[in-house]
C-alpha cells in the first residue's frame, strides 16, 4: 500500500526480515523493548529538533511543526516510554 502511495517505509530490521522491501531499514533487535525504546527516543529527539528549527526559521508549512515546545514536552513527558527516568 505504501509503495502505491509513494510513502517511504522506515522499519526496524532484524536478521529474520527481508530488508529489500524497506526503503530505510534500521538494523536492530525488533524483539527487545529496550532496543525499540532507544530507537524511538532518537527519532523523537530528531523530529522535535527539526520541528523547533523549522519553527524558528519560519519555514514550517505543517501546523504540527508550529506547535510550541511546551506542547511537545507536555505530550512526551506524560508517556512512560519517553520519560528520562524510565531507562
Amino acid at each position: 500500500m505504501s509503495a502505491r502511495l509513494g510513502i517511504p517505509v522506515v522499519a526496524i530490521v532484524d536478521t529474520n526480515a527481508d530488508p529489500e522491501i524497506i526503503d530505510y531499514p534500521i538494523a536492530g533487535n525488533d524483539d527487545a523493548i529496550r532496543a525499540i525504546r532507544v530507537i524511538l527516543q532518537k527519532l523523537v529527539d530528531a523530529i522535535v529538533a527539526a520541528s523547533n528549527e523549522a519553527r524558528l526559521r519560519g519555514r514550517s508549512k505543517w501546523p504540527a511543526c508550529r506547535r510550541s515546545e511546551e506542547n511537545v514536552q507536555r505530550r512526551t513527558s506524560n508517556t512512560p516510554m519517553f520519560n528520562e527516568n524510565n531507562n
